[in-house]
């Protein structure tokens, strides 16, 4: 078992959870019950399975867990691509967003890695 909060790549997803929810601020009224909400679960779900895999007995289960947190930040970002097509935001407005999400996806791939060993 790990301490989940020692955890980079959970440190970083909670940073990311911070961002996203301040920018669904920025989402017309008319979204807050479909892209609002589906962005926000979705970018909860990842520092959520970061911490429940952690708490598994193994590191094959482990692993399983950060697949599921990984598939959740591709989740957020096809949202927040949906919100740009949709001319909610701009790729200015998520310019800082998207390398955070870039930044965590490699990290956690290196941290799949790590398991796997």
């Amino acid at each position: 078992m790990h301490n989940f909060k020692d955890l980079n790549i959970w440190k970083e997803s909670k940073e990311l959870v911070q961002l996203i929810f301040l920018i669904t601020e920025k989402l017309p009224n008319s979204q807050k019950f479909v892209l609002t909400q589906q962005l926000q679960r979705a970018v909860i779900s990842v520092p959520l399975n970061i911490a429940e895999g952690a708490g598994r007995d193994s590191k094959k289960e482990f692993e399983r867990f950060v697949d599921i947190a990984n598939g959740s930040l591709f989740e957020v970002e096809a949202c927040l691509e949906l919100s740009i097509s949709l001319q909610y935001l701009s790729q200015t407005d998520l310019s800082e967003i998207f390398l955070k999400v870039d930044r965590l996806r490699k990290m956690i791939y290196n941290f799949k890695i790590h398991l796997q060993k």
